[in-house]
């Protein structure tokens, strides 16, 4: 009788609807691909005028890390991660803590760029208060994310199409630059790799150290392993495909900035100004400072952004706020 009487046990699915590229997307918008341009003033200089070796190490060294990850998400492909990782091989308890722990990162990261849009937007528009701007745009991501992960995902791809675009107007500018004789004057500068004159290991590997955390969220594409079609085929390449095109992106970009100011390394007063140093240069190409006038409150680049809207006739203002509003911040949306 008990065995007429017991009923089939349901199982609750999530819809399978994310696909390699967006998988690859999702990613990339967590990592941001203009991140590259916070770090350059510091440790250009730091390095020796070899920021872009520190980025490879960097890069390569977060192989490995992702490699681990595609070998447990083929073991468990669960939406839990790192938290069904530690729990399943490790202990449970340590599980627990690490669930912790992501959960912790996943509320502060929205929470902070929140803050942030908030704030960029008030700098423009000082008739919006902050706390207005913060409750629209958590709101308007609640929405995005509650429709569905294939819309947020759509949304990812299209905001990262745009910082990849505004990254590609910089390679361009500076090609212009160099090819018309300007900073290193060639395409080909092994000093952005080894200069024997500046190179430190401990300079170099200190900022390999820091900018490990420029490649932060690439793990987040494992949270999305019960969204995704074929799992077991195509996670372990989106977190590869995450990683790869991050590091070769970044570096590219940190190559061009180098070969457009060779010496930037003892040329820049102040490392926080970041990419808005090539001004006192002389580079003065139109929307330029699309791309360097970026991320206002981070290493205290502020600085530059009021100085670039005042003393440059390029400037568009509603351009930049865009650029900086939706490539920097929305990314993480």
């Amino acid at each position: 009788m008990n065995d007429i009487n017991k009923q089939p046990e349901q199982t609750t699915e999530l819809k399978r609807t994310l696909t390699l590229p967006l998988l690859i997307m999702f990613g990339l918008a967590y990592l941001a691909p203009t991140v590259v341009f916070n770090y350059y003033g510091i440790f250009e200089t730091a390095t020796g005028g070899m920021y872009t070796l520190s980025l490879i190490i960097t890069a390569c060294i977060m192989c490995f890390t992702a490699y681990s990850y595609t070998q447990m998400v083929k073991v468990y492909p669960s939406a839990g991660s790192a938290y069904t990782y530690v729990h399943k091989s490790v202990q449970p308890h340590v599980g627990f803590m690490t669930g912790w722990v992501m959960l912790v990162d996943y509320l502060l990261l929205p929470m902070i760029c929140y803050l942030l849009i908030g704030v960029y937007v008030n700098s423009f528009f000082p008739a919006i208060p902050v706390w207005l701007i913060v409750i629209v745009v958590a709101l308007l991501g609640m929405v995005i994310n509650i429709i569905g992960m294939k819309t947020a995902s759509i949304v990812d791809t299209i905001i990262i199409s745009f910082q990849i675009a505004f990254t590609l107007l910089f390679l361009i500018v500076i090609a212009k630059y160099v090819s018309g004789g300007g900073g290193a004057g060639t395409f080909a500068d092994g000093t952005a790799l080894y200069n024997p004159e500046t190179f430190s290991i401990s300079g170099v590997l200190g900022a390999s150290a820091i900018l490990c955390a420029s490649f932060v969220g690439f793990d987040a594409v494992t949270t999305m392993a019960e969204e995704a079609k074929n799992p077991e085929k195509i996670m372990g390449k989106a977190i590869m495909g995450v990683i790869i095109g991050a590091g070769v992106m970044f570096a590219i970009t940190a190559y061009f900035a180098h070969i457009a100011w060779p010496d930037a390394y003892a040329g820049i007063q102040d490392p926080a100004l970041g990419t808005y140093g090539f001004y006192g240069m002389g580079i003065h190409v139109p929307y330029h400072a699309i791309i360097t006038g970026t991320h206002v409150k981070i290493f205290k680049t502020d600085l530059y952004m009021g100085a670039a809207l005042q003393d440059h006739q390029y400037f568009d203002h509603a351009f930049v706020a865009v650029k900086v509003i939706v490539m920097d911040v929305l990314g993480f949306v």
